[in-house]
């Protein structure tokens, strides 16, 4: 089930269950564990490499890709978990190689909109338009066929289980 808030757009799955299939599967057989972790984190790329693209299009004014959408496009990642309280594929744009001084830019380039100084001077303030990419970007590319691969992938790791059994 999908849905959105401010954590951006949610896919639930039971971590319970989640946590304990992976676990059976890491008792059972680690390579199948890192086969599943694999294949999940391949279906979550698809929504990430949707992040990236929103954040390489050029902006309204033509302007192309600059310094600081680099650094968010090289600070997009798919972590993928089986803990107990928080499991599943997680998406996150990380400030962390954002150039001194622009490490605001995380929240605002994905803002509506936001005031700055022209130059430093704060006598001339302007109004930069943001580029909502990040909830846009994944809601886009979710669709029943990411839903099929993530289930595939769960079903494929049961199956190499209970063929071995």
């Amino acid at each position: 089930m999908a849905g959105t808030g401010t954590g951006g757009v949610k896919v639930s799955v039971d971590t319970a269950d989640w946590n304990r299939l992976y676990g059976t599967l890491k008792n059972f057989d680690p390579t199948l564990a890192r086969s599943l972790r694999r294949n999940i984190r391949v279906a979550a790329t698809v929504a990430s490499d949707a992040v990236k693209a929103a954040l390489r299009q050029a902006t309204p004014e033509g302007s192309p890709s600059g310094p600081v959408r680099e650094a968010l496009i090289s600070g997009t990642r798919v972590t993928v978990s089986f803990g107990v309280r928080s499991a599943g594929a997680k998406i996150t744009t990380s400030g962390a190689k954002l150039p001194a001084g622009h490490e605001a830019m995380l929240k605002l380039y994905n803002s509506g909109e936001w005031r700055h100084p022209v130059f430093g001077d704060r006598g001339n303030w302007v109004v930069e338009d943001g580029n909502p990419y990040f909830e846009k970007s994944i809601e886009e590319v979710i669709s029943p066929s990411m839903y099929a691969e993530m289930s595939g992938a769960l079903d494929e790791a049961i199956a190499s289980i209970g063929g071995r059994l």
